[in-house]
């Protein structure tokens, strides 16, 4: 005794989330792919840093697209040191997997070198107009500059 597949049992009842939206669309990553409905009223809320960091993490470790990269990740990190454990390879990944891959996705863009120098010469040009409207101020904003340079550093070890 079969129903009718338009009568709704429990095993053809749609998921409880599924907004009957179309979920195979091609230009969306598979973890943005899933079926969803809203439980409530939608809100705003804006990340920490730290919550940031671990939602790009979840999202990267749990993005189907991305597993290749992981592997050729995961592959440079055990070439460099072969002894790691498995803990030790996904700590790192943690850590770093995002700024490699930023560093990799950035190194095999075709870049023309004459449009470079321009945004080179643009941001010396943005540069020497702030120190110019720094010079007169007090003595206290000198240690924002020392910080500023600092933080610039800072950056420019992870590049």
């Amino acid at each position: 005794m079969y129903f009718d597949t338009e009568i709704r049992t429990r095993r053809i009842k749609p998921p409880r989330n599924d907004d009957g939206g179309d979920s195979n669309v091609s230009d969306q990553l598979s973890i943005f792919k899933c079926p969803r409905r809203a439980f409530r009223y939608s809100s705003t809320y804006a990340l920490e840093d730290r919550e940031l960091v671990a939602a790009e993490i979840y999202i990267f470790m749990n993005c189907a697209e991305l597993d290749p990269y992981i592997e050729e990740f995961d592959s440079v990190i055990l070439q460099r040191n072969p002894r790691l454990t498995d803990v030790q390879v996904e700590k790192e990944r943690d850590k770093s997997f995002a700024t490699w891959l930023r560093y990799r996705d950035n190194k095999e863009e075709e870049v023309d070198p004459n449009s470079l120098d321009d945004h080179v010469v643009e941001r010396e040009v943005e540069f020497d107009d702030e120190e110019e409207w720094t010079d007169d101020e007090d003595e206290e904003d000198d240690e924002d500059d020392a910080e500023l340079d600092i933080s610039s550093a800072f950056d420019d070890e992870y590049r």
